[in-house]
């Protein structure tokens, strides 16, 4: 079966309080235990992983959630990535973007700091005062 990924985002509205941590946690125990679906929490939403009618109608019990906590008001985003091609998955999406990332340089200095942090821990000695860095 094809798989979805959707970003969906539930705000309540009117809760007299700018947390919304409260909500956000409330909502993720709808996702908890739903063996059909995987999840992301992000800063900004939560990642979902699954077929489409399983995402919509878990995303509409996250809906409801404010709701039973008061809210009176709730405004839900959600973005749907369906793709008929290939699979996708949550992982694939990163990893092909991450595979096309230049790998760090690791610098002289950077080198030395390393030998200098380690040194001591294998050795029990202290790296030599003359090392600086402004001389390196």
């Amino acid at each position: 079966m094809r798989q979805v990924i959707a970003e969906v985002s539930v705000v309540p509205i009117g809760t007299g309080e700018p947390s919304v941590s409260k909500f956000v946690a409330a909502c993720l125990a709808v996702l908890d235990g739903h063996d059909e679906v995987k999840y992301q929490l992000t800063p900004m939403g939560t990642v979902i992983q699954g077929e489409l009618g399983d995402v919509l109608a878990l995303v509409k019990k996250m809906h409801e959630v404010p709701f039973g906590m008061g809210a009176q008001r709730v405004v839900t985003t959600i973005k749907i990535d369906d793709r008929t091609d290939k699979a996708a998955t949550m992982e694939s999406k990163v990893n092909s973007v991450m595979k096309l990332r230049p790998q760090p340089k690791v610098t002289a200095a950077e080198d030395l700091l390393k030998t200098l942090e380690v040194g001591p821990k294998l050795t029990g000695r202290r790296p030599p005062r003359e090392t600086r860095l402004e001389d390196l």
